[in-house]
């Protein structure tokens, strides 16, 4: 605040007033004389003359009238334009006390005048009378006196009584403090319109101004040093672009600009846009009035239902341009976000926000930040099983009663008939096609309980969670505001709001700790909104969201990852369909189950021609097929032991089997070892046919529509999760064979092949068929080929390939950093290649791939690639080399790492050829993060990339899970639209509770418990085909992030003797020292980032440790600040792995000056941290 002298030689100026009609300020001197001067160019003219010992001047509001105070008791009243002296002017009042700063009445009926005296007064003149009253007394040496803009309270400074400002009431009633331990305070002014910032002059010694902030619970007090000596008044012009104070001050007149000084000592800047319910934001403030970041707190004036503050920090935070990380929670409506001063618990600011399950960017979903453990998104992953058994077994296990919460609602354009019997008979039709209690004329139960529990031979059911279905529920909204007109697929389709909006229309009527699957069915309308777009009906879909909630009764807040169907409460009359075979469809996707029908774009006509139609409810749910017999194998819904499993690159040749195979649908009363319900013949790994026999049976709901009933089937399943845009289905038809015998085979019909494992021939032939049963032969002969393979991720919340390792300096000194690349340093990447097939597999190539941390497919980078030879049934590592870029200062370095087999064909024979080429990729989508719990708390921030390889826009669900209650997961958007070949960032961030202090009851008493037990971050994308109307997004991939809750630590010192080093690691809040864990020590050449060395030491129990990096010439160590004068060796001394010493320098190398970095790995209870760079010569 720049301080400016534009006048000098004054004689004790000291009252002053801004004189708005005339110009300029007009200021008194104690010697009697009044001048006006032009703050711009400094220019005085003295104006009046001959009084005596003035104190102050006043300006009536429309400047026709100048009243001056006199130190002897005299109050004067100069017309404008008549002489300013003794001879012009009117006696007011005389014989008063110490008369000091003056106030007029807007109005200008009276006038206020205060007296310098222990005790004196705050007196009023009629100014139409001049009688002089008494407001109110026992002022202690008051001097300053200014009114309120509603000209009802006075606000008065006093130097008696430690120096304080007092509120008094000018209608009666007792003075308030509304500032004290002011020393020397004198006159006062006004620094707002608003009068809110009242600005008070200090003199000597202070020499200062102190600006009162009246407009907090508790007025705030921020003080400006440095003004000319003994500064009586300062006048506040605002009509320039910076506020102006014109200081009277004895023998000067200066200028200073106000800006800070008048800031409000906290300013928020809430965006305009709602918030949605469990969303995030950050919002800047700015801090005047000599406040920091640490002497604020922020909360939600309405309470935790209502919005919640994180106090973590991340790499985004800055101190000159702070923010608070909002929190909506699961009500909607206005609330009040409030700034308090922490050492006196005074409001700064409040400032309001909306919550709306409204979301009006169509573009973008709204983000999420939730708490609470919450199970993983179902995702199915690698096969299950080992070479020699059946695969695919319980990899997506759906086992119990799934508890299905259907709520009703309407729009507000499209509501519901307020009389009659439709919303009754909406509801008890949808409540009998979930659970049906009511028989179908022909006297058959049909729902979608029947279907399951028929299905899964009774080791699955779903339930109608309150007994009803819920509602009806009016959203707020229009009909606009929750579902979207596709011009390219001519569709109405969902708005990714609309759950989080039934759901909170609905919490009070149905508890969703009680939901497994959330079906929203919406009343359709037959009159269109314009001529363009047909009736006001949505097409169905499924897919997954978080979902913020208050369970009836209750006030806890509660967040969930959920799977979600939105369906239209007239399918069936619109479609043809029934809603018991559909949404058992919608409820497969629930379950993991991805679509099978191929009668849309993208697909080769011969693949699409596989198609399993009407052999499976996930191509064909209008004829309500059973399942597959892989897809049972997968839901956990068919025993393995019923299946016999041919694995032909294990067993050989010369195989004729007679097998006799029950009704796959009829298999409640079979025994294992005695009857067979399919057979799976071992094509690759992860690459199986099934055959089963299936029969419809007459008590069942499933199975009667089948294209050919009392059949063979063959199926063509492959196991894991395809990237789009995609080639095939998980699950197809076998092909037709040589002489046409089809997928579909009764006798005399035989499928035969000569491959699968080289020119042996395949057979499978059916022999006889008998009610439930038919008779079949499996042939094959000896034969041979290879098939180089390697693992997917395992599926669940684990996008880790079992089968890549990615190795560095960190992981070999400390195992947790296992599989978490090290940014700016040399990473091993091993990939473990096996060969599934019974032929040597020589020259194998494996490429390696780097692309950004990822929930779908993402664009690749190469980083290497590798030989190596595979014998038939051996596994083989193969090996590179990666540095990937350092980390950003705002963010974390993540990757994902994938490696890939090209087809293989023998190098000697080019003839022979793998099995397939199916099970030839994977990769590995994990990190690691420790969130301290230091004040404030660290949190962690990443990003995922959503890649888009189809050629038009898509939208994308992001759904996130975790494993703990005690941390907090933040994601970017919770459904995204990116464009055709587009990649798009969503950030990630994560952090412990522990340390919050809304969390202090539950994650700080279990701190230890929370240390202990990781939480894993498991992120899943799942996608809808733009080419086809969606009714279900699909898994297209995933990430997992592991993230530890731990106490700060840092560095308290470092030394560096020849090639040791020593220091010693505390913790962060206390100093005292850690316990355990192992600090890495990085070398390298100054000038060369490509050349290190690493040496490792563990931490001992005093906090110290000692690192060694060996066969280095000790040299003078290097003294720093760090050394803190500890010459003394450590007891304990620990040797680096040799792994860790990748180079070392000759023994006859000249001296070389090298840039080292101490990084503590953490352990039980305490994160890691990284030490300063420091130097060295070796």
């Amino acid at each position: 605040m720049a301080i400016t002298t534009i006048a000098t030689g004054m004689h004790g100026a000291i009252g002053s007033r801004r004189d708005t009609v005339h110009g300029g300020v007009v200021f008194v001197e104690y010697d009697g004389t009044v001048r006006r001067i032009d703050p711009q160019t400094g220019t005085t003219d003295v104006i009046g003359t001959g009084f005596t010992e003035l104190e102050d001047i006043e300006i009536s509001a429309d400047g026709s009238t100048y009243f001056l105070s006199e130190r002897g008791g005299s109050i004067y009243a100069v017309e404008a334009g008549a002489p300013f002296d003794l001879t012009g002017a009117k006696v007011l009042a005389s014989g008063l006390g110490p008369v000091h700063q003056l106030a007029a009445v807007v109005d200008g009926s009276a006038l206020y005048a205060i007296e310098y005296a222990a005790p004196g007064s705050l007196l009023r003149v009629d100014l139409s009378d001049a009688s002089v009253s008494t407001v109110a007394g026992g002022f202690q040496q008051a001097t300053g006196l200014v009114l309120d803009a509603s000209q009802t309270r006075a606000f008065v400074s006093e130097q008696g009584a430690g120096g304080r400002i007092r509120s008094v009431p000018l209608s009666g009633g007792a003075p308030v403090v509304v500032a004290s331990g002011l020393p020397a305070p004198f006159f006062l002014n006004w620094g707002d319109a608003t009068n809110e910032k009242l600005v008070v002059a200090q003199r000597d010694p202070e020499n200062a101004l102190s600006v009162i902030h009246l407009n907090t619970s508790g007025p705030l007090v921020q003080q400006v040093t440095g003004l000319p000596f003994r500064p009586s008044s300062i006048v506040v012009d605002d009509s320039g672009a910076a506020p102006l104070g014109i200081v009277a001050a004895d023998s000067e007149i200066a200028t200073i600009d106000l800006t800070d000084a008048l800031a409000a000592p906290i300013e928020v800047d809430m965006p305009k846009e709602a918030m949605f319910p469990g969303g995030y934001r950050r919002v800047p403030y700015r801090l005047s009035a000599g406040l920091t970041s640490d002497d604020v707190e922020f909360i939600v004036a309405e309470g935790p239902e209502a919005g919640m503050i994180s106090p973590s920090r991340d790499a985004l935070w800055d101190d000159d341009a702070p923010h608070v990380m909002l929190l909506a929670r699961a009500r909607t409506g206005t609330f009040t976000l409030v700034a308090t001063h922490i050492a006196t618990g005074d409001t700064l600011a409040k400032v309001e926000f909306e919550v709306t399950t409204e979301w009006a960017d169509a573009h973008d979903g709204p983000p999420l930040a939730f708490v609470g453990e919450s199970a993983p998104w179902v995702t199915g992953g690698a096969w299950g099983g080992g070479p020699a058994g059946v695969q695919n077994v319980n990899v997506m296990p759906a086992t119990g009663t799934r508890r299905i919460g259907v709520i009703l609602v309407d729009t507000a354009d499209s509501r519901l008939p307020g009389t009659g019997t439709t919303t009754t008979d909406i509801q008890a039709a949808w409540a009998n096609e979930v659970v049906a209690s009511t028989a179908d004329p022909d006297g058959i139960l049909r729902s979608c309980s029947h279907y399951f529990q028929e299905v899964s031979d009774g080791r699955f059911d779903v339930s109608l969670t309150t007994g009803n279905v819920v509602g009806p529920v009016s959203l707020p909204g229009g009909w606009t505001d929750y579902f979207e007109w596709n011009d390219d697929r001519s569709f109405w389709g969902t708005k990714g709001n609309l759950f989080q909006a039934a759901g909170t229309a609905a919490q009070s009527m149905i508890d969703f700790d009680d939901v497994d699957t959330l079906v929203v069915i919406t009343f359709s309308l037959t009159a269109s909104l314009d001529p363009d777009t047909p009736d006001l009906f949505v097409w169905p879909i499924a897919t997954g969201v978080n979902l913020s909630y208050i369970s009836p009764g209750e006030t806890t807040v509660k967040q969930k990852s959920i799977p979600v169907v939105s369906m239209p409460t007239d399918w069936t009359a619109v479609d043809g369909r029934r809603v018991h075979e559909t949404l058992s469809h919608e409820i497969g996707h629930n379950l993991g189950l991805p679509d099978l029908y191929m009668n849309v774009t993208g697909f080769d006509p011969t693949i699409a021609a596989r198609d399993v139609t009407n052999w499976d409810l996930m191509s064909n749910d209008g004829d309500l097929p059973h399942l597959s017999l892989g897809a049972k194998l997968m839901l956990g819904w068919m025993d393995p032991g019923l299946v016999r499993a041919y694995n032909f690159a294990l067993a050989g040749g010369g195989v004729s089997d007679t097998l006799t195979l029950k009704a796959s649908s009829n298999v409640g009363s079979a025994v294992v070892g005695t009857d067979l319900a399919g057979i799976e013949v071992r094509r690759a790994d992860g690459w199986n046919y099934y055959f089963e026999y299936r029969q419809g049976q007459a008590a069942d709901i499933a199975d009667r529509l089948l294209p050919q009933d009392g059949s063979v089937i063959g199926t063509d399943v492959v196991s894991g999760i395809f990237e789009p845009p995609l080639a095939r289905r998980m699950i197809v038809q076998v092909p037709m064979d040589v002489d046409g015998d089809g997928p579909v085979l009764r006798e005399p019909a035989d499928y035969e092949e000569s491959d699968p494992s080289g020119p042996a021939e395949f057979s499978l032939e059916v022999l006889s068929r008998s009610g439930d049963t038919a008779q079949v032969r499996l042939s094959y002969g000896a034969g041979g080929k290879p098939d180089p393979s390697i693992r997917p991720w395992p599926g669940g919340d684990n996008w880790q390939s079992p089968d890549i390792l990615v190795q560095n300096a960190k992981s070999d000194a400390d195992s947790a950093w296992l599989n978490v690349p090290w940014a700016g340093h040399t990473n091993r990447v091993r990939a473990t290649i096996t060969n599934g097939g019974d032929f040597v597999a020589n020259d194998v190539q494996v490429n390696f791939f780097v692309k950004n941390f990822a929930i779908s497919g993402a664009p690749e980078v190469p980083i290497g690639s590798a030989i190596i030879d595979i014998p038939a049934g051996g596994s083989v590592p193969a090996e590179v080399n990666w540095t990937p870029p350092a980390a950003s200062t705002t963010g974390n370095a993540h990757f994902c790492i994938v490696v890939r087999i090209p087809l293989y064909q023998d190098p000697g024979n080019p003839a022979i050829v793998e099995l397939t080429e199916l099970n030839n990729v994977a990769q590995s989508n994990y990190s690691r993060f420790i969130s301290s719990d230091a004040s404030p708390a660290v949190r962690g921030v990443t990003a995922v990339d959503v890649h888009n390889p189809y050629d038009r826009e898509t939208r994308f669900w992001v759904v996130p899970s975790q494993t703990s209650e005690f941390f907090r997961t933040y994601v970017g958007h919770q459904w995204l639209k990116v464009g055709a070949g587009e990649t798009r960032s969503v950030e990630v961030m994560y952090e412990s509770l522990v340390g919050d202090p809304a969390y202090a009851s539950t994650a700080g008493e279990l701190r230890q418990r929370v240390y202990k037990v990781p939480n894993v971050v498991a992120l899943v994308g799942l996608a809808e085909n733009p080419h086809e109307k969606p009714h279900n997004a699909e898994v297209v991939g995933g990430a997992t992030i592991q993230v530890v809750a731990a106490r700060g630590s840092r560095f308290d010192w470092i030394k560096v003797d020849g090639a040791d080093v020593y220091g010693r690691v505390v913790d962060k809040g206390t100093d005292q020292p850690v316990h355990g864990g192992r600090v890495l020590v990085t070398a390298r050449v100054k000038g060369d980032k490509g050349k290190e060395l690493y040496a490792a030491g563990t931490i001992g129990s005093n906090g110290e440790f000692h690192a060694h990096f060996r066969r280095l010439r000790k040299l003078p160590k290097l003294l720093r600040a760090e050394n803190l004068g500890r010459d003394e060796k450590l007891k304990k001394v620990e040797s680096l792995d040799p792994r860790l010493l990748r180079e070392r320098p000759s023994r006859d190398a000249e001296p070389q000056s090298w840039v080292l970095e101490a990084e503590y790995l953490g352990t039980y209870g305490h994160g890691d941290c990284v030490s300063e760079e420091f130097g060295t010569t070796f």
